[in-house]
């Protein structure tokens, strides 16, 4: 059976590598954030089923995926295809229309969000790269690129910073 400190210490050694292996099925991070979320809660309160396994690892990677499959189906704010092990959120009552404006103002925001991110020095974009794309935690990018875990933090305010500017948040408002 799994107590409180147990699924802490479950939460806080696979948070970050489970979510990774979500945001590859759903391609969204706050569904993925929220699921996974949801995921821990089911485990707490399925905690007396729960039943000795000899790779917890594996365990849980198969558990989630599950769970995160079944999961997705019931979810009724999207329709949900499966394709090519990813799957695609699709906006069950949205004209074409409303599809084009959407897709073209997410491609516009893209392009600037990009721009402002190659102004950025490198180790900065660096930094971007593993805590927003590559979903590491600061510990993990303090020791993939041996700096400690405060100036990854600083360094990563500062970027965020600078891509707050004014002149980056008007561009994005038009």
């Amino acid at each position: 059976m799994i107590n409180e400190k147990s699924l802490f210490a479950l939460m806080d050694r696979y948070y970050n590598e489970l979510f990774r292996y979500g945001v590859k099925f759903t391609s969204d991070v706050e569904m993925t954030k929220d699921a996974l979320n949801q995921f821990f809660i089911h485990l707490w309160d399925n905690r007396d089923k729960l039943q000795h396994v000899d790779n917890l690892k594996a365990y849980l990677f198969v558990s989630y995926k599950r769970w995160l499959i079944t999961h997705l189906q019931k979810s009724k704010k999207h329709r949900v295809l499966f394709r090519d092990n990813i799957f695609i959120k699709e906006p069950s009552e949205q004209s074409y229309e409303e599809y084009l404006v959407k897709q073209i103002e997410e491609e516009e925001i893209g392009f600037v969000l990009r721009d402002a991110i190659k102004g950025l020095p490198a180790r900065q974009r660096q930094l971007l790269q593993l805590r927003f794309y590559e979903h590491m935690s600061f510990e993990e990018i303090a020791e993939e690129t041996s700096l400690s875990v405060r100036t990854v933090y600083n360094k990563l305010h500062e970027a965020i910073k600078k891509l707050r500017t004014v002149e980056c948040i008007e561009r994005l408002r038009y």
